[in-house]
C-alpha cells in the first residue's frame, strides 16, 4: 500500500482532513453540513491555521455560494467535487 501523505485530525465533532499536494503543501479540508456558512463554522480552521499558517484551508458545505472568506476557501460540495476531479485540490 501507497502512502500517500494522508493524515486526519479529529476535533470536536469535526474531523480535517490534510495532505501534502504536490507542491508539499499542505491542505486542511474541513466537511460541515450547514446549509449556510456562519463565523463559528470557520472557528476550527483558524485555529488550526495558527500552527499551520502555510496550509490551504478549505471548508466544504451545502452552502450554495463558493467564494474565499480570509485565508478561508469556502466551497460548495459540488463544486468541490469538480474541483478533486479536476486536479485543482491537490
Amino acid at each position: 500500500m501507497v502512502n500517500r501523505g494522508l493524515h486526519f485530525i479529529l476535533s470536536g465533532s469535526s474531523a480535517r482532513k490534510l495532505k501534502k499536494s504536490g507542491s508539499n503543501t499542505l491542505v486542511a479540508i474541513e466537511i460541515k453540513s450547514a446549509e449556510e456558512v456562519k463565523t463559528r463554522h470557520k472557528n476550527g480552521l483558524k485555529a488550526f491555521h495558527e500552527e499551520h499558517p502555510d496550509c490551504r484551508l478549505i471548508l466544504v458545505s451545502l452552502d450554495p455560494i463558493t467564494r474565499k472568506s480570509g485565508d478561508i476557501e469556502l466551497i460548495c460540495v459540488l463544486d468541490f467535487l469538480k474541483m478533486l476531479w479536476n486536479g485543482e485540490i491537490f
